[in-house]
């Protein structure tokens, strides 16, 4: 209780607390009020609400107004059933809400395919990168529009839990059709068909989570992430409030202007180095100068691979986009060789949607210091990171040039990793009766404030890149914008210092060592 007066401001608490608050002479009964005093609760039941005249559940709030109706015996059980009402700032949902999509299936790959076959060809090794993707991105979403337009229509407003089916969906209907006929008849025969109605309800309710729970657990059982997840939604399952966050272009520009400041002040906290930095030098050793370029397989298999993701940057969805890849492998084979062998990046694949992402649900929605910029780049710009990563990790892997102990974001290697290495190391310093000393670092924006220059200077003095390799990651962190997304409202673009897509290359690759 005292972790729920620290972290909400208005609170409802419900149940059977198994307390006699109507004897006066019952201890704990008075240190619970006492208690509930002392957290400014409100207990608002009074009268009995058991079969033996106590009053054991409870109507307990603060910050809210509520007002008892009354007590009522339903004989469904020992206990009485309170009704009462609580005035909540929470708007209450609309049975439906509009939206906007558009209809696609089979037939619209089809079209689609179609009018991309006969659209006339030209010559794309004489385009630029640019030119190759302007020209992509038109074809998209001309051709998309014509063969799946955006309609707009309203959808209901349901939320059903995902093991709820036909079979719980039908009990449910026989229980409120008896319930139906006992309130207008009154006839105990309906009571008990409803109650019997009731109990196989709940007993469907529990066997259906169950097994949904265990067939997730099942199939994701080498799927660490899945199975942490899954425990910890159960253990500790999320409270999700409405978030009231004012949409308008003003709040866009707001939230734009707070995280531009929020690095800027960083870094401002950072000590330069200058020339004092030291990088080590690699001449003499293998350089890696340019790219390879990739074959429609490649190209494939990275696409493929990838999870659909899509956001309004994109020119056709990415799960669309992999049904219709084989007519449009081409021009995004065109633009990925033409990136990897100028040695440029895009401007277009250099913009990023930032959405802001409330750190925790029980934080206060009105500071802009409890949310977190979430980076949304075009699917085809990852696609191109994808490209250069696969590259850029085997020429790591065949030099050798990945750090000793590190573990994160590495081929073979995980937290376990680490954590077994700092085991031993801590069972091999107490066996030889030496004090150890652990050091944690969390770094404030770590990924944002790395700089840039330092970056470069890095990947061509230690790494080994030059060339063409080393213009595309020159091209890649400069003259990038961003811009925030409140629903559909935008903030206006800005170039910015710091880069959120930097940790593709800082955490395969321990660049950031250099600070340290």
């Amino acid at each position: 209780m005292p972790i729920l007066s620290t972290n909400y401001d208005r609170i409802l608490l419900l149940g059977d607390f198994n307390l006699h608050i109507d004897n006066k002479a019952d201890s704990k009964a008075i240190d619970f009020l006492r208690l509930l005093d002392s957290l400014d609760f409100i207990q608002h039941v009074s009268g009995p609400t058991d079969n033996h005249g106590h009053t054991l559940d409870l109507v307990i709030s603060r910050g809210l107004v509520v007002n008892i109706s009354s007590i009522i015996d339903p004989n469904i059980s020992d206990h009485s059933c309170i009704l009462f009402e609580a005035i909540v700032s929470v708007p209450r949902k609309s049975g439906a809400h509009t939206i906007k999509s558009r209809v696609i299936n089979s037939s619209t790959v089809q079209r689609f395919s179609e009018i991309i076959s006969s659209a006339p060809s030209l010559p794309l090794q004489s385009l630029s990168t640019e030119l190759l993707v302007d020209r992509f991105n038109h074809l998209c979403t001309t051709t998309l529009h014509t063969v799946a337009p955006v309609k707009t229509r309203l959808v209901p407003l349901k939320h059903n839990a995902p093991w709820i089916n036909n079979t719980i969906r039908q009990i449910k209907r026989d229980c409120r059709k008896m319930e139906r006929k006992w309130r207008a008849t009154k006839l105990h025969i309906y009571f008990d068909i409803m109650k019997d109605y009731l109990s196989r309800y709940n007993e469907a309710i529990r066997s259906a989570r169950c097994a949904y729970f265990s067939k997730l657990i099942e199939e994701n059982k080498n799927n660490s992430r899945v199975l942490f997840s899954t425990i910890d939604n159960l253990i500790n399952p999320s409270f999700s409030p409405i978030c009231n966050i004012e949409v308008s272009s003003s709040k866009c520009e707001e939230f734009l202007n707070y995280f531009e400041n929020k690095i800027k002040t960083i870094r401002e906290q950072i000590p330069s180095y200058g020339s004092n930095l030291i990088i080590s030098d690699r001449l003499g050793k293998t350089v890696m100068k340019s790219f390879s370029c990739i074959t429609a397989q490649e190209l494939n298999m990275i696409v493929m691979h990838m999870k659909s993701t899509t956001c309004m940057l994109d020119p056709i969805p990415t799960r669309f986009l992999k049904d219709v890849l084989s007519y449009l492998c081409n021009d995004i084979l065109a633009i990925m060789n033409s990136s990897l062998e100028n040695g440029i990046v895009p401007a277009s694949f250099k913009i990023a949607l930032v959405k802001p992402l409330l750190k925790k649900p029980n934080l206060d929605s009105s500071l802009l210091s409890n949310f977190r910029p979430i980076s949304n780049l075009p699917f085809l710009a990852k696609v191109l990171e994808k490209v250069v990563l696969k590259q850029l990790n085997g020429f790591l892997i065949t030099n050798n040039m990945f750090e000793k102990f590190q573990s994160g974001f590495r081929s073979n290697h995980s937290t376990e990793t680490a954590l077994v290495r700092v085991t031993n190391d801590l069972l091999m310093s107490a066996d030889s009766n030496a004090i150890s000393i652990l050091v944690l670092l969390d770094l404030s924006a770590a990924f944002d404030t790395v700089d840039h220059s330092i970056l470069i200077d890095r990947l061509k003095g230690w790494v080994g890149l030059d060339g063409k390799v080393l213009n595309w990651f020159r091209s890649y962190l400069t003259n990038r914008q961003f811009f925030v997304s409140l629903g559909e409202s935008v903030g206006f673009s800005k170039y910015y210092l710091w880069c959120p897509s930097v940790r593709f290359l800082v955490r395969y690759y321990s660049l950031y060592t250099c600070y340290l």
